[in-house]
């Protein structure tokens, strides 16, 4: 936390824009839950359950497997287990992000497991759970695994995925009224069966990006912050290390 207040700092010095990669944000599906919410189309939210799980991104990407470059320094798991931070947990903040924008409350406390590893080869966590409660009392169940297998090629094109589907993000929010239940990616796949179980995929999502980045150049010209700037984020990078704490300790943890 030490290292993103410096970050914050060196931003503020330098007078630069500085947009945190969060799409979900601009998301229609996640637009569209936020306004029935708003509506008080479930009521008051009880519990929010919530998936963000891929395919390892090791293969494409070596960095997000080595400790010191996407954890930033090494740091054992627990005690006991030779993988360290900075696996499938610090590849998905976005599940974590969008319970705080859906409910506009912080995280009080945490606990996460973590599972043994489907990538034995891996230096840091490929499979964990994390639930807990919000300070306004929202209960949630969080899945940020890297629960997909990949075929690893050298150069990815269409058919090249192997069943299930690499990437869902899914959100069921459960209120005093009623439930909503939500596929946010929602891609059409056309399972094809051969060769090694493969399909093809035509993801829909791809809108988002076009809001989140028409945002960024909109606040570079007028001077503007955008929504999902550093301060924003940083309860939710705590939550996140409160996650680690919690998987070492071996019992819940208070986001701090």
């Amino acid at each position: 936390m030490a290292e993103y207040d410096a970050m914050i700092a060196a931003v503020d010095k330098a007078g630069i824009v500085c947009q945190i990669e969060l799409e979900m944000h601009y998301n229609p599906v996640v637009h569209r839950l936020k306004k029935l919410i708003a509506e008080g189309a479930v009521g008051k939210i009880v519990s929010v359950q919530a998936t963000n799980i891929t395919l390892s991104p090791v293969w494409a990407f070596p960095w997000q497997g080595v400790p010191e470059a996407s954890y930033g320094r090494r740091v054992p798991l627990k005690a006991g287990d030779a993988r360290c931070r900075g696996g499938a947990l610090c590849d998905h903040p976005h599940i974590f992000d969008l319970i705080r924008h859906l409910t506009g409350a912080d995280f009080d406390f945490v606990y996460s497991s973590v599972a043994p590893n489907l990538r034995p080869e891996l230096q840091v966590e490929d499979m964990l759970l994390v639930n807990g409660k919000l300070k306004d009392g929202t209960a949630f169940l969080f899945d940020p695994s890297w629960s997909r297998m990949e075929e690893r090629l050298k150069v990815p094109g269409p058919g090249w995925e192997v069943f299930p589907k690499r990437m869902e993000v899914n959100v069921t929010v459960v209120g005093e009224k009623g439930t909503l239940v939500c596929d946010c990616f929602g891609p059409n796949v056309y399972h094809n069966g051969a060769p090694s179980d493969r399909y093809t995929v035509q993801y829909t999502y791809f809108d988002e990006w076009v809001g989140m980045i028409d945002e960024f150049a909109g606040c570079i010209r007028e001077g503007k912050e955008p929504l999902i700037n550093l301060r924003w984020h940083r309860p939710t990078i705590a939550a996140m290390n409160a996650c680690y704490d919690s998987v070492a300790s071996g019992g819940p943890c208070t986001v701090k």
